[in-house]
């Protein structure tokens, strides 16, 4: 279990601790011939799935915040339709670069990062999800969220019983798959208003491992995967991918519209520049992650996170 789900559990007043040997997929969710549906809504079972094998390297980046939010805030997972681009036949070859030593940073919005991701996990995979938003939720008022996130927890949960069925045969040493949502830093999307519910985020040092972790892990590459070949990482990554490269760790890139790229990744022979992220712009919460209202003038300062205010 990752230190930040630790501190989550803490912050809720729970008084769950890390299991000792850790929780398997087992003992989770039962070995029986049939697994009851309903569990592929809990929160729990969600950040298990979509997160690394129980002795993974990569456990303790794991992000919990979306998944909290489930438990936090009541919400309930629904199934939803998928894309069936994602899913048609890819060209012969596809994905097949994929190994224990190549990390993927899936960079893409809302549920497609995590459709995609599904995809690349046929191959042999396990997944870091990244998720450091909260979702709006309050009684007494309305607002609107900067970055609608029931899509992507209903995608979750569609593809859940088929996540979990893959993971029955990989091990901890299979390739790690970063999930981002590319809607994060708001980029496309009008500055938040008094009144708006603001859970924009970036990747922070506490989502991304450091060289020495990548290179003791045996990740020797690094492919971004995004919309289009021309798109650049977006400017959280950008400092973790020059360090990589840096390192004498390869770097790569694939684009979802350009399917050649699916065959055979491309070398990203220039490194994309390094521009500061306005941090203070972000609204943190006290619980860990993002996401406060934007105060009215009159009213002040309020909504300390977790959709309330």
């Amino acid at each position: 279990m990752s230190q930040r789900w630790l501190k989550f559990l803490e912050k809720f007043g729970s008084g769950v601790k890390s299991p000792d040997p850790p929780i398997d997929d087992a003992t989770l969710l039962g070995t029986g011939p049939e697994i009851d549906p309903k569990m592929y809504e809990h929160y729990e079972v969600l950040f298990h799935l979509y997160g690394p094998l129980t002795g993974s390297p990569w456990v303790p980046y794991q992000c919990p915040t979306i998944f909290a939010s489930i438990d936090k805030l009541n919400i309930t997972p629904d199934t939803v339709e998928l894309s069936p681009g994602y899913h048609e036949e890819h060209p012969p070859q596809a994905w097949q670069w994929l190994s224990p030593d190549t990390m993927v940073i899936v960079d893409l919005p809302d549920g497609a990062a995590i459709e995609v991701g599904v995809t690349l996990m046929k191959k042999g995979a396990q997944f870091v999800s990244t998720f450091d938003h909260w979702p709006f939720s309050s009684t007494v008022r309305t607002a609107t969220p900067v970055i609608k996130t029931q899509n992507h927890i209903d995608t979750m949960r569609t593809l859940a019983p088929e996540v979990h069925a893959l993971r029955q045969n990989l091990t901890p040493d299979v390739a790690p798959i970063w999930l981002c949502d590319s809607r994060r830093l708001g980029d496309d999307m009008p500055d938040p208003t008094p009144g708006t519910f603001d859970n924009r985020y970036y990747i922070d040092d506490s989502i991304l491992p450091g060289v020495n972790t990548l290179q003791k892990g045996g990740i020797r590459r690094i492919v971004h995967l995004n919309e289009q070949l021309k798109d650049d990482p977006l400017p959280d990554l950008v400092p973790f991918i020059i360090e990589a490269n840096k390192a004498g760790i390869a770097i790569e890139k694939v684009a979802i519209k350009d399917k050649n790229t699916w065959v055979q990744p491309q070398p990203m022979t220039e490194m994309p520049f390094k521009t500061r992220l306005p941090i203070r712009g972000f609204r943190r919460t006290d619980m860990g992650g993002f996401g406060k209202m934007v105060p009215v003038p009159s009213e002040g300062s309020y909504g300390s996170g977790g959709g309330g205010g």
